[in-house]
C-alpha cells in the first residue's frame, strides 16, 4: 500500500484515478488488520470520482461498495451514471463491459428479497 501512497502523491490523476481507485478497491476488499475498511475505501472511491468523473470502472467499484453498505440509492445513482457513460475511444473496452455490469448490478439491486 506505501507504493500506491506513493503513486498518488506523485499524480492520483493518473489513468483515470488509478492510484486511487486501485486503494479504495484493496481497502473495499481487505480485512481491517491488513489495511482494509468501508470507511477508507469510501473516501477514496468519493476522491476518485471527484478528479475522474468519467471513468466508469471506479464507479462501477463504488456501487458494489454502496450496496454492501445498503446504500441502495447511491447505488443506484453510480450505476445509472455508468449506463449514460458517453463514448470515449479511450476506454472503450471498459466502458461497455461496466455498462453490461452495470445492468446486471441494477437487476440485482431491483430483485425482491
Amino acid at each position: 500500500m506505501r507504493e500506491l501512497q506513493r503513486a498518488i502523491q506523485i499524480d492520483s490523476s493518473y489513468h483515470g484515478a488509478g492510484p486511487l481507485r486501485l486503494l479504495a478497491r484493496l481497502q473495499h476488499k481487505l480485512p481491517g488488520c491488513l489495511g482494509g475498511g468501508s470507511a477508507r475505501a469510501l473516501l477514496n472511491y468519493k476522491a476518485a470520482v471527484n478528479l475522474a468523473p468519467e471513468n466508469t470502472v471506479t464507479r462501477i467499484y463504488f456501487a458494489e461498495l454502496l450496496m454492501e453498505s445498503d446504500e441502495r440509492a447511491l447505488s443506484q445513482e453510480q450505476l445509472e451514471l455508468v449506463l449514460n457513460a458517453a463514448a470515449d475511444p479511450n476506454w472503450a473496452f471498459e466502458i461497455e463491459r461496466d455498462k453490461r455490469i452495470a445492468e446486471e448490478m441494477l437487476a440485482k439491486l431491483h430483485r425482491p428479497g
